[in-house]
């Protein structure tokens, strides 16, 4: 069940490994592109203001589910638009903050339907989705950024995530 966090780590290897690496093969300067990830990123720090929203309303699934759709298309338009820097600047801090709800929304969801004795194995688990998602990604689309066409690396860093 654990590894069902591996996205959120996907996510974020995405964000601040591959887009940067996009960003610098169309020539955006480097202090423009670090600008960007930090922007892009600082929903990991504020978003835990808005996660109290999970609890009201709909079931924790519901909402996992909802936000890993959201997040990943928004990731999908990021993507399929590199050249209007505002637009992905912008979907990628929005689409991070619903990889964030995500990652919440799933954690309460999972503690939920474990056991005591079975929380600090889903503990560990996320843990290393998490991390292995993230690395995982950053490879994966590394290798294809190299190696393929911007429009066909485009359309598989999205297929993978999506």
């Amino acid at each position: 069940m654990g590894l069902a966090n591996a996205l959120f780590g996907m996510y974020g290897g995405i964000l601040v490994i591959s887009v940067p690496q996009l960003l610098n093969a169309r020539q955006v300067p480097e202090a423009t592109i670090a600008a960007m990830t930090a922007v892009m990123i600082s929903p990991g720090f504020w978003t835990f203001l808005v996660s109290p929203v999970l609890d009201v309303r709909f079931s924790r699934r519901w909402y996992s589910v909802t936000t890993a759709v959201i997040a990943a298309v928004l990731l999908s338009l990021a993507l399929l638009n590199l050249d209007h820097l505002a637009w992905v600047e912008g979907l990628l801090v929005v689409g991070f903050f619903f990889a964030n709800l995500y990652q919440s929304a799933l954690g309460g969801w999972l503690s939920s339907i474990t056991t005591a004795e079975e929380k600090h194995a889903l503990s560990v688990w996320v843990t290393i989705a998490n991390i292995s998602g993230g690395g995982a990604m950053a490879m994966i689309t590394g290798e294809i950024v190299q190696r393929l066409s911007p429009t066909v690396a485009k359309l598989n860093i999205t297929g993978s995530e999506a």
